[in-house]
């Protein structure tokens, strides 16, 4: 019996032991970089600037229409391999350009065109670029096709995943990964798609949400679990999709949510959203379901050619910005609303 017991409890503890090097395993690592220096020296409502090389007219210039930069407010981020990666498009300057940036050297970089991308004569980024962080997958889905593709960063392969049968096309789609649901949601126009990469099938979450038609947003919340979308031209409208496939309104954003008139993010510490146009930033607060403004005394940052990027493995948001206060890399961490007493 004693050594039934024991055997017991060296199989409990050898679970706990996998269980908590699982848990380690899935924590956003850290680097000995400037970045990882100036987030740790950062306060709640302070910003500062990330000195990078290379984010310079010839990365983001794209002929005399525009910029790498048109049309798209945010970039993607592989908390795995610690680099930001974006695809995007001037205005009928094909064909798109591939960027990265390098948190260990703090390097911009061109990438190769994938050879799908070749082909493709206009699109702008608008939100169709979208990482799943954990295991550094980049997908990308250019605007006005029901194509999407996926870069496996580690074996630096590409692949094509279904067609998006039966979803509308148009300009200003927007997409995001769900890992929960180990999903991709796909937003245009009212209408909800979902890949799911365990059967490799889309299919309808519905097609009945108010919003704008085009130019429509999406985040993903890491601390509440969920996909916000909607917004888009002339609409401030907000959803909540959680991970069993149910669909909320929250409190509308007293804000056009448009790609091509604001900036929504997501704070990956406290969870709340951050809006930001020309006139006003603004942030949500999930457990009150109201928006708030931020107070933007002696910000360095004001709406932009740009884009925000969480970086979740330092608590922060990177801002590129490409506008009035120049072609900067800013770091913002977030101080969110006070909590009511007794929370």
């Amino acid at each position: 019996m004693a050594r039934i017991v024991q055997a017991t409890r060296i199989v409990f503890v050898g679970l706990l032991a996998a269980g908590a090097l699982a848990a380690a395993a899935e924590q956003p690592k850290e680097l000995n970089s400037e970045l990882a220096r100036i987030a740790k020296g950062l306060q709640p409502g302070a910003w500062a600037e990330w000195n990078t090389k290379g984010w310079d007219e010839s990365l983001i210039k794209m002929g005399a229409a525009g910029t790498v930069l048109g049309y798209t407010d945010r970039a993607t981020w592989d908390a795995r391999h610690h680099k930001l990666h974006f695809i995007g498009q001037g205005h009928l300057t094909p064909p798109p350009r591939y960027v990265t940036l390098d948190e260990a050297t703090g390097q911009w970089k061109v990438e190769p065109t994938p050879e799908w991308a070749k082909p493709l004569s206009w699109f702008h980024a608008y939100q169709n670029n979208a990482m799943d962080e954990a295991r550094g997958i980049f997908f990308h889905h250019p605007s006005h096709t029901n194509m999407v593709y996926r870069l496996d960063i580690e074996k630096n392969e590409w692949t094509k995943l279904p067609l998006i049968n039966g979803a509308p096309l148009g300009h200003g789609t927007s997409m995001v990964y769900f890992p929960e649901m180990r999903s991709l949601i796909r937003f245009l126009g009212g209408t909800v798609y979902q890949y799911s990469e365990d059967t490799n099938n889309w299919k309808s979450l519905g097609d009945k949400f108010k919003c704008g038609p085009y130019h429509n947003m999406a985040v993903y919340n890491p601390v509440h679990k969920a996909v916000y979308f909607g917004g888009g031209n002339g609409s401030g409208a907000l959803y909540k999709l959680t991970p069993d496939g149910k669909t909320a309104e929250i409190k509308e954003c007293p804000m056009q949510l448009a790609v091509s008139a604001a900036v929504l993010t997501c704070d990956p510490t406290s969870g709340e959203l951050i809006a930001i146009n020309a006139e006003k930033a603004i942030a949500y607060n999930a457990k009150k379901d109201e928006w708030y403004p931020l107070d933007r005394t002696n910000w360095p940052y004001s709406y932009c050619t740009g884009m925000a990027t969480p970086i979740s493995n330092y608590g922060v948001i990177l801002f590129a910005c490409d506008g009035p206060m120049g072609k900067k890399i800013l770091i913002y961490k977030h101080k969110p609303a006070p909590a009511a007493p007794g929370k």
